[in-house]
């Protein structure tokens, strides 16, 4: 009997911005310019401007060096690549139905001091679901 298995690899890229002075003033003159168009822009979205403007630039950065990007995850893409890191039965393209709520496991188990027990919203029973690590 001959078994076969696959695994595929992804790298995913975290983009952080610290809240500087000039990041918020940046973010200041962009909702002003859009207001003086006309727009009811806030300074949140403003400096969602300026933060969707650096992560174009950041993934433009990346295709140059030829390395692919697929593209930013949204909160269906993210709520399911957060819920498989702790349900490997949970295939991390499935994003049907994936919302902030149902990314998270339902309960934690921590009664055993070297793993922690998650309980999905999945779950058929009540008590959690995960096995503990080998060793």
């Amino acid at each position: 009997m001959v078994s076969t298995s696959s695994e595929q690899h992804r790298a995913y890229l975290v983009a952080c911005m610290h809240y500087t002075r000039d990041l918020a003033a940046e973010a200041n003159a962009m909702a002003r310019a859009a207001r003086a168009h006309g727009g009811k822009v806030d300074r949140d979205a403003g400096l969602a401007v300026v933060m969707a403007r650096e992560l174009t630039d950041i993934c433009s950065r990346l295709q140059e060096a030829d390395i692919r990007v697929r593209q930013p995850l949204g909160q269906g893409r993210l709520s399911s690549l957060i819920h498989s890191m702790y349900d490997p039965d949970h295939p991390i393209d499935h994003i049907q139905a994936m919302t902030k709520r149902n990314a998270w496991p339902a309960e934690l188990d921590a009664m055993e001091p070297t793993y922690l027990q998650a309980k999905t919203r999945e779950s058929s029973t009540r008590a959690p679901g995960a096995t503990p690590p080998p060793g």
